[in-house]
């Protein structure tokens, strides 16, 4: 397998670990702020909007790492080779 074939897999699977780390970020600052809000964040999504909204200042480094790891997934997925791109 030749060396650039490996780049695809390696930015999607680095991405979902680096999203991984944001959201274990995330969460530790939700508790970071009390229980009440790492819980709910844990459970339900809405409220992570909200936490994120709220408590931007404490939130925003883990919220940045996941927008990273996604985009390297994306940027996986772009390059995987039996990706076709649609035209308009």
């Amino acid at each position: 397998m030749p060396h650039h074939a490996l780049l695809p897999s390696f930015l999607t699977y680095g991405g979902i670990l680096v999203s991984l780390v944001g959201y274990v970020m995330f969460l530790v600052a939700a508790f970071g702020e009390g229980i009440l809000w790492g819980i709910l964040c844990f459970f339900f999504w809405p409220v992570q909007l909200l936490f994120l909204v709220t408590h931007w200042y404490n939130a925003r480094k883990a919220f940045l790492v996941q927008v990273v790891g996604i985009g390297m997934i994306v940027a996986g997925a772009l390059l995987e080779p039996g990706v076709r791109t649609v035209t308009l």
